[in-house]
């Protein structure tokens, strides 16, 4: 979910399911959304003794993401339409020429 990671799936015109821990993942993942390429799964953060169960549930929620995430064609159409501006923006060529 950290911004490489994030422009690099874009860039691929792939869908993202991203599972942000700190720093600019959770930014990402707000994005993820807003832009309606992919959706997020917030880590759990469980009382003492109950971390079996948050874990198992997290497992459960990541894997039920990613099914809707790769199913439903809209984020693939979203991410796709991402990965032809990306590509029209001229990379790392362009960043040279504009500095």
């Amino acid at each position: 979910g950290g911004q490489n990671s994030f422009t690099e799936g874009l860039a691929c015109g792939v869908p993202l399911l991203v599972c942000p821990g700190f720093g600019d993942q959770v930014v990402n993942a707000e994005k993820a959304e807003v832009m309606g390429v992919g959706q997020q799964v917030p880590r759990p953060d469980p009382d003492a003794g109950h971390e079996a169960a948050a874990a198992a549930q997290y497992r459960a929620d990541v894997a039920e993401r990613l099914r809707c995430v790769f199913s439903e064609k809209t984020y693939l159409a979203k991410a796709s339409e991402c990965a032809g501006r990306l590509q029209r923006a001229g990379g790392v060529p362009r960043a040279v020429e504009v500095m």
